[in-house]
């Protein structure tokens, strides 16, 4: 992902989207350490990090809160960035803004593995038995990934819009329907 930033994009925006990656994770761990839940390792990815912590005596509410806090961080950076880069005139400060505003957007749709989905998840847990909470997770990543994949063919083949969101939405897509199918 970092080659096909620097391929598209610039060093900077390369940085912004890394430091935005930085802060998200550190909420994650942020919010853990405040529930006192002992983190066993952390290991980076090609889509983010993966914390594994035993998280055993966590509540519902507390473990949505810890899945939610990387997506609150970074919209409170984004509108902190924004607001400093309107009052100081500084147009770099948007490029930051938007890629901890993309990042949070990203991570708040409601599709297992990403923190949305981890949420929705945990909260349908909470209301109905693991079972129920799967499957409704699962019709949800479904339409959530066919919605993204028809968008992102259409901006690609018809507004010319580049391809990027339809890889992206295939990312999502088809791990989805490869779990729906077994």
């Amino acid at each position: 992902m970092c080659a096909a930033f620097l391929l598209i994009g610039t060093a900077q925006t390369l940085f912004a989207v890394l430091s935005a990656a930085l802060i998200h994770e550190c909420a994650h761990l942020a919010v853990l350490r405040i529930f006192a839940v002992r983190i066993d390792r952390v290991r980076l990815g090609a889509f983010g990090a993966e914390i594994r912590c035993r998280a055993r005596t966590m509540t519902y509410p507390q473990e949505i809160l810890c899945a939610l806090a990387g997506i609150a961080a970074n919209l409170f950076f984004a509108a902190l960035l924004a607001r400093t880069a309107l009052h100081l005139s500084w147009e770099s400060g948007y490029i930051y803004a938007g890629a901890h505003l993309t990042l949070a957007l990203f991570n708040a749709l409601p599709v297992q593995p990403l923190d949305g989905g981890r949420a929705l998840y945990l909260f349908c847990c909470w209301l109905w038995e693991s079972v129920t909470a799967a499957r409704i997770c699962g019709a949800v990543g479904l339409v959530v990934g066919a919605v993204g994949v028809l968008f992102g063919a259409w901006l690609a083949f018809r507004a010319h819009g580049g391809c990027f969101l339809l890889i992206a939405a295939l990312g999502i897509f088809l791990p989805q329907l490869k779990r729906s199918s077994a």
